[in-house]
């Protein structure tokens, strides 16, 4: 894998120009929280509570998100919940609770590179992630997913240490069959190729403090992990023309695998040794650092 120089990842003034590595372009820092204060920042981020669906396990709260030492931190909790799936008109029972944040009509990216310096939980089927999907509060209808695209700059699966992965990807729907788009068949409709990442322990994501990122152009995405390129993707081809070209909101959260019917699935879900534990040290935490967005 590629390694990179000069990512200026202690950049904290708006208007910090920096060369990126990965292109040589001029980039400005345009956005920027490092979780300083006492609250969350309310102008950029919205708290969503029980909008878990029915492949997650836990119901997210607003009481499991805090801000500690400079740090965002998400706590997820071993406690019975319920919740309501919108999409499926259903609610389900959880044993688990976690927390989830977007900036959804409040800030929103079209390309640069954009970034987050994490330290992430470790634990049989924790899901923690830093991605974007398409913001249909500005583009419209057309922009729910996975037709308006998602970008997964980060997710991490817990298995064994030795199994754990951390992944990055994008999910997209081709333009030319939105008139065909039904949300009940739209995770098996939609498309996502994969994007190498780094195999590694899950004590290295989760020992320290971890840059994870993308640069984002009009031609290509290219994903990386502190100084190393994981892995690229061409998006000039027209499947990609909706999805990959809108402006995206950022999202925060701490997930874990879920269990029951997925109700698109036909059948009961497949456990891959993912499922959490109940037993062990809990509850877990996600720490976040800053969030950084640099563009052109």
């Amino acid at each position: 894998m590629e390694k990179l120089k000069g990512l200026a990842i202690d950049s904290k003034t708006i208007g910090d120009v920096n060369i990126s590595p990965i292109s040589g372009d001029e980039y400005k820092l345009v956005f920027i929280d490092d979780f300083d204060g006492d609250t969350l920042n309310e102008e950029y981020w919205t708290i969503r509570e029980q909008n878990a669906n029915s492949s997650e396990g836990q119901v997210n709260k607003a009481e499991n998100i805090t801000l500690e030492n400079s740090n965002l931190v998400f706590t997820c909790k071993v406690e019975s919940a319920t919740c309501y799936d919108r999409h499926y008109d259903k609610t389900y029972h959880k044993d688990f609770t976690g927390g989830k944040i977007d900036t959804q009509g409040k800030k929103n990216f079209q390309y640069g590179r954009l970034e987050a310096r994490m330290k992430l939980p470790y634990g049989r089927g924790i899901w923690p992630a830093f991605w974007t999907i398409g913001d249909h509060s500005v583009n419209g209808s057309k922009a729910w997913w996975p037709w308006g695209g998602e970008i997964d700059i980060m997710e991490m699966f817990g298995k064994t240490d030795e199994e754990t992965a951390m992944a990055g990807g994008i999910y997209y729907y081709p333009p030319q069959d939105y008139e065909n788009f039904d949300y009940s068949t739209a995770k098996t409709m939609s498309k996502t190729p994969g994007i190498p990442t780094p195999k590694l322990p899950a004590s290295t994501y989760s020992d320290d403090f971890h840059v994870y990122g993308i640069e984002w152009t009009e031609e290509k995405l290219t994903f990386y992990f502190d100084d190393t390129i994981t892995g690229e993707l061409d998006i000039t081809d027209y499947d990609f023309s909706f999805a990959m070209h809108n402006p995206h909101m950022l999202i925060l959260n701490f997930a874990v695998e879920g269990f029951g019917l997925i109700p698109n699935s036909g059948g009961e879900r497949k456990y891959d040794g993912r499922e959490p534990e109940k037993t062990g040290t809990w509850p877990k935490q996600l720490l976040v650092d800053w969030v950084k967005v640099w563009q052109k």
